[in-house]
């Protein structure tokens, strides 16, 4: 949570949680369930901006209801049936992605997606009292698609032998 601090990414419990309706499936993987969604209403927050050589400052943005964001969820399947000493395994992957996101050269990088923030939510398979709350990381969404998707399209317009090349 420091270097999300230093590195001047949102943070948000759930109560701030950005409501997302329309709700597609992006796809799933060994750690990761990726969701697209339409907010339902605006969400303020914070990001980094910078310019030249100029420290980064913070400026207020606002995303619209109707735009279109990407929440990648921790599989709760999976961390619920690790024992606790295992969860900081399962962790490890989100906590890459986001300090790979927050890193400055990746935010001032246009064909990466932005990174809105990390937020908190409680686990769907936790009935306690008070439940456990575990991180998800919220992006824009690509607008060009994913790089599978690129990938894809790429091998379906070309021989497999130019593929190849393009790769290299």
């Amino acid at each position: 949570l420091g270097q999300l601090v230093q590195r001047q990414v949102p943070v948000f419990g759930p109560e701030k949680v950005p409501k997302l309706t329309k709700l597609r499936d992006l796809g799933r993987g060994g750690s990761f369930t990726a969701i697209a969604g339409t907010l339902a209403d605006d969400f303020r927050t914070a990001q980094v901006q910078y310019r030249d050589n100029a420290r980064p400052t913070l400026i207020p943005m606002t995303y619209k209801a109707g735009q279109v964001l990407v929440a990648r969820h921790l599989n709760f399947n999976s961390l619920e049936e690790e024992a606790s000493d295992d969860r900081c395994r399962l962790l490890a992957p989100l906590s890459t992605e986001i300090l790979i996101l927050s890193d400055e050269r990746v935010r001032r990088h246009n064909q990466i997606v932005e990174l809105i923030g990390v937020g908190w939510e409680s686990s769907p398979y936790d009935e306690s009292e008070v439940p456990r709350h575990w991180p998800f990381v919220l992006t824009a969404f690509g607008s060009q698609g994913t790089l599978q998707d690129l990938l894809r399209d790429i091998h379906r317009r070309h021989a497999p032998q130019e593929t190849l090349r393009l790769y290299r």
